[in-house]
């Protein structure tokens, strides 16, 4: 289990629990390196995942205990009957990456 911290419309400082769907890191240490966030194609609410992947792909964050600094994080839709990724994103620094989204859409399909 992992917390991540923002804050909100009025500055005030929030943070909730997280369990992301798959890391890569090197344990002990903050060497963070990848983060996943996947979701059936029917389940519309994404909102949640895209804050997890924004704020932990950050390089600077509101509260230095819940900083991970992951470089790429990845958001998929997946079409589990069909077995294809139908939709995906690649945050990177607290930001979607056109450039990358692209790539990765081009190699899974």
């Amino acid at each position: 289990m992992k917390r991540i911290s923002w804050r909100d419309d009025d500055g005030k400082l929030q943070s909730m629990p997280i369990r992301p769907d798959i890391i890569v890191h090197t344990p002990h240490t903050e060497v963070n390196i990848l983060v996943v966030e996947a979701k059936r194609v029917g389940n519309k609410n994404y909102a949640r995942d895209i804050k997890k992947l924004s704020l932990m792909t950050r390089h600077e964050s509101v509260h230095p205990d819940y900083h991970y600094g992951y470089r790429l994080g990845v958001h998929l839709i997946v079409d589990l009957p069909n077995r294809n990724i139908v939709g995906n994103d690649v945050y990177r620094n607290g930001k979607v990456d056109a450039d990358l989204t692209g790539l990765l859409w081009r190699i899974l399909h």
